[in-house]
C-alpha cells in the first residue's frame, strides 16, 4: 500500500470511528485539520480572533453532522465548504451587527 492509499485509508477509519461516537477520534480528526481550518478561516475573515471563533463553529458542526459525511467527497473538501458557510455566517451576522450599532448622524 503506497503512502497516499494508507492516508486515505487511515483516514476513512478515523472519520467511520467518530461515525460511531469516538471521542478519542474525533480529537485525532480535530489534530489533523484545527491548524488548516484556523488558516483558511484567517484569510477569509482578515481576523486570527474571528478565524479562531470560526474554527470552534466549524468543529461544532462536524462534530454534530460527521454522520452524514458519505465519502462521495475527499473529507477535506466537505470540511472547507463548512469554513466558508461558517465565515459567511460570520460576516453575515456582523453585517447585520453593524447595521444596527451604527451612530446617527446629523446632517
Amino acid at each position: 500500500m503506497n503512502r497516499s492509499t494508507q492516508n486515505v485509508e487511515e483516514e476513512r477509519l478515523l472519520i467511520e470511528s467518530c461515525q460511531k461516537s469516538d471521542r478519542s477520534a474525533f480529537a485525532r480528526l480535530y489534530r489533523r485539520y484545527s491548524r488548516d481550518v484556523f488558516t483558511m478561516a484567517m484569510r477569509m475573515t482578515g481576523s486570527s480572533d474571528v478565524a479562531e471563533e470560526v474554527t470552534q463553529e466549524v468543529f461544532i458542526s462536524v462534530f454534530k453532522d460527521i454522520g452524514r459525511f458519505q465519502f462521495q467527497s475527499a473529507f477535506s473538501t466537505w470540511l472547507y465548504r463548512i469554513v466558508m458557510r461558517r465565515a459567511a455566517d460570520y460576516f453575515r451576522k456582523n453585517k447585520k451587527h453593524n447595521e444596527h450599532t451604527l451612530p446617527l448622524t446629523n446632517e
